[in-house]
Parts: C-alpha cells; sequence; structure tokens
C-alpha cells in the first residue's frame, strides 16, 4: 500500500513537472531553396544591345556568364546575381493584402527600390539621390529579369514584381533618374498587342519631331519590338507586349541609347509593372 501511494505520488510530480517544462519547439518547416549553390548560367539569348557598347567580342562573352544564388520562401525571394559588370542582390517580399516590396542593392552604387501596390496599379520608386543609369545598370537588370523568369517564374505576386521591375530599372535610359509615382488606374492605361504582328508607333527624339510608322512586332519582329523587357521569350515570365513599350523600343532603335527616349520610357513605365500577360494569346 505503502509502494502504491509513493508511486501515485511520484506520477503526480512527474505530471507537474511536465507542464512547468515547455515543450521543445515544433520542428519548422523546410524553407525552399532553389540554386542554393553557385549555379553557372549562360545568358546569350539577350539581345546584343544588352551588352554596353565599344567591347571587343571576348569581353562581351564574358560578361554573358553570370552566377545566380537565389533564395524563395512564401512570400518571400532573395539573392544574389553577380556577372562581369558588377553584382545586384535583391529581396522581394509581400508586405500586406496586394502589397509586394522589392529591393535592388547594387554594387558601389546603392539600393534600388519599388512599394508596389498591384490592387491599385500604383509604385512608389525610390533610388539614391543625384543617380545617373550607365550602361551597366542596364546590363545587371536585363540579365536579372531574363535569368529570373526562367527560375521563379511569375505566378506569384513578390515573383512578378520583382521581374517587372528589373526590366523596369533595365530599360530606363543612360540619363538621370527622373521618374516619381508610377499608376496605371484602369486596364485602358496600357493598349496590348497579345498576339498582334504589326501595330503603328509613334516615338519623337533629338534631331526630328514626332514619327508614325507601321511596324512588325511580337517575338518575330527586330529586337523583338513592343515586349515590356529583356529578351524575346512570349511563353515565359511577365510576357507583357504593348504600344507603349514598342515604341520605346523603336525609340532606342533610332537613337544611341537613348537619352532621347525619356518620355516614351515614361509612358511605358506602367506597362511594365502592371501590362496584362500575354502568354495564353497563342504565340
Amino acid at each position: 500500500m505503502r509502494r502504491s501511494n509513493r508511486n501515485a505520488a511520484l506520477a503526480v510530480s512527474a505530471l507537474l513537472l511536465s507542464c512547468l517544462v515547455p515543450a521543445a519547439p515544433a520542428a519548422a518547416e523546410p524553407r525552399a531553396i532553389f540554386n542554393e549553390s553557385q549555379l553557372r548560367l549562360s545568358v546569350d539569348e539577350l539581345a546584343s544591345a544588352d551588352v554596353p557598347k565599344g567591347l571587343d567580342s571576348a569581353t562581351a562573352a564574358a560578361l554573358r556568364n553570370v552566377s545566380l544564388r537565389l533564395r524563395q520562401d512564401k512570400g518571400e525571394i532573395e539573392g544574389t546575381l553577380r556577372t562581369g559588370l558588377g553584382e545586384v542582390s535583391f529581396h522581394s517580399y509581400t508586405v500586406g493584402a496586394g502589397l509586394v516590396h522589392v529591393e535592388y542593392d547594387v554594387a558601389d552604387r546603392g539600393r534600388f527600390e519599388l512599394a508596389v501596390d498591384n490592387d491599385q496599379r500604383t509604385a512608389e520608386p525610390s533610388y539614391p539621390k543625384g543617380l545617373r543609369i550607365t550602361n551597366a545598370d542596364r546590363f545587371l537588370f536585363r540579365s536579372l529579369a531574363f535569368v529570373l523568369e526562367r527560375k521563379i517564374g511569375v505566378d506569384v505576386p513578390e515573383a512578378a514584381a520583382l521581374v517587372r521591375g528589373a526590366n523596369l530599372w533595365g530599360a530606363h535610359p543612360l540619363s538621370p533618374v527622373q521618374f516619381g509615382r508610377i499608376a496605371a488606374p484602369d486596364v485602358k492605361s496600357w493598349t496590348n498587342l497579345c498576339g498582334i504582328t504589326s501595330a503603328t508607333l509613334y516615338h519623337d527624339g533629338s534631331g526630328h519631331g514626332l514619327i508614325g510608322e507601321n511596324l512588325a512586332t511580337g517575338p518575330n519582329a527586330s529586337n523583338c519590338r513592343s515586349r515590356c523587357g529583356a529578351g524575346c521569350n512570349a511563353i515565359l515570365g511577365t510576357s507583357a507586349w504593348t504600344v507603349d513599350c514598342g515604341e520605346h523600343d523603336r525609340c532606342e532603335q533610332h537613337h544611341s541609347c537613348c537619352v532621347s527616349c525619356q518620355d516614351e520610357f515614361n509612358s511605358a513605365s506602367d506597362d511594365y509593372l502592371f501590362a496584362s500577360n500575354c502568354r495564353l494569346s497563342g504565340w
């Protein structure tokens, strides 16, 4: 009887002690990791216009080899892209319903940011004071967009904002950054060219007034005219194709990149970020 009482007392003491000692935390869900090791990539499909002019062929070819570190988790993407012209670290994450914040830290240049509201179709850019876009900046951002849309797609908001933002910064003219809040109040803010192979495109520039031309557009057009971003793929990535992006492309074809194309870039800026995807257009 005594032994039975003693065993019961020990059992009660053990139960009380278990209530006082916090349980070990549940194991965290493993974080999704893609290309955590340095993955060597080739971006040979980038148009030659994306490589700075005046370089010998060996140097230009070396610039096309990039190294990517990428980590993706629910609601968040981060990583670093290294190229022969420098490197850019990136971080894109959701901050609320329809809201995404994107950061690009370019070595020796500073931080480029976008606060994107997908519900209102607005974006607030921020960047270092007095920043002037260079060929190296454009190459870095275009390479980043080109590589990421093949690795992460754009099916979640943080991925779409990351890729679209890189395309936007990669299209900025070689000039001081001059644009502020970007807004696309409704779908009429852009004219889609999904599945359309020609359009009348207008631009003006130094040395001439407004020019209107009926030109080929889409994946088979010269320089993939009208795609809002680097590359020529009509299936992968954002694959937005619009009149404003076509007019910006045509301006850059006419003018040695591309100080004269600031107004075309400003008009296309909302297309880069918000124009609807043409992936299902049949291209």
